[in-house]
């Protein structure tokens, strides 16, 4: 791939927006009560933790654990929560374990001070890493492939320089092919390029061990296009975080948007909600040559799957 195309991947995974707390709400080890926010145009109601109280870290584990994940990755997913939230301090988070949310920012620029001055030489992690962490006993990949792996050298620049050892030297292998790039004929048809997240997958013999279960953990993957003028089309994922039924029926979305940002977990209502606040987010771009993104469930799009535009 060439160094245009590395370039436009980069801007485009670096695009965020963010919540600030309103009020505390009460937690338990099953569901918790309290007011809640909106975010968006049309309201949607959420909750949501930067987990950094044991309250939140043992509702979110729990919740982890109901949905089939592993205790070893819970456990590496919680060292990673505390080696961020100990290095930019509990000033720069919210005060209390769950709240809720309505248009909020973080101040990126003294928690990247707060960051290099604790880390000079690692990058943190990313959303991938840390959804990859999470569900990578979720995922087979029978056959994997490296190749177009030129956007994720931040990751692996941060899995080389990480304090923690979160990955094998396959499941590195295993990350790379899972993320890598994927090429895709040049159309703003979505049900193309879905063709083509498929027929990869397939071809890398990538299969979801407990897709389709309803109480399972599964992996939320906003895919995005790039389409630069005289450059192949290629497919990328470009935010990721992973979902988790809960006791109360809802969703839980539990995601980390930038190496900078903090970890957040996030309650929707439903999975509707879920897709108004991932497109509100990602599909920022009008009137280009490049398809709107779209989210997959696992191995299929998700089922509320809406263009917000």
């Amino acid at each position: 791939m060439k160094k245009i195309f590395l370039l436009s991947i980069i801007s485009l995974v670096f695009l965020s927006s963010c919540f600030v707390n309103q009020q505390n709400t009460e937690t338990t080890n099953q569901t918790f009560n309290g007011t809640v926010g909106t975010i968006g145009k049309k309201g949607i109601s959420v909750i949501y933790s930067h987990i950094n109280d044991e309250k939140s870290k043992k509702y979110v584990s729990d919740s982890m654990k109901n949905a089939g994940i592993d205790e070893k990755s819970i456990e590496d997913f919680i060292k990673s929560v505390d080696l961020y939230n100990k290095a930019i301090g509990n000033q720069n988070l919210l005060k209390y374990g769950f709240n809720s949310a309505e248009n909020s920012q973080n101040d990126s620029g003294k928690i990247s001070e707060l960051w290099k001055k604790n880390y000079p030489n690692f990058e943190g992690f990313n959303c991938r890493i840390t959804s990859y962490t999470l569900l990578k006993n979720f995922i087979k990949i029978g056959k994997p492939d490296t190749t177009d792996t030129e956007y994720l050298f931040m990751d692996k620049l941060a899995l080389k320089n990480s304090p923690i050892k979160l990955f094998s030297d396959q499941e590195i292998k295993d990350f790379e092919s899972f993320f890598s790039a994927i090429k895709t004929p040049k159309t703003k048809d979505i049900s193309v390029h879905l063709k083509s997240v498929k027929d990869d997958w397939k071809k890398k013999e990538i299969t979801f061990l407990n897709k389709g279960n309803p109480k399972k953990a599964s992996l939320i993957s906003v895919f995005f296009h790039s389409n630069q003028a005289g450059e192949e089309s290629y497919l990328f994922i470009g935010h990721i975080g992973i979902l988790l039924p809960t006791a109360d029926s809802k969703f839980m979305f539990i995601e980390k948007v930038s190496f900078e940002e903090p970890y957040q977990m996030l309650i929707f209502n439903n999975k509707s909600d879920l897709n108004e606040y991932l497109m509100g987010k990602y599909n920022t771009s009008w009137g280009q040559d490049e398809a709107s993104p779209f989210i997959m469930e696992n191995d299929k799009l998700m089922e509320s799957y809406k263009d917000a535009k």
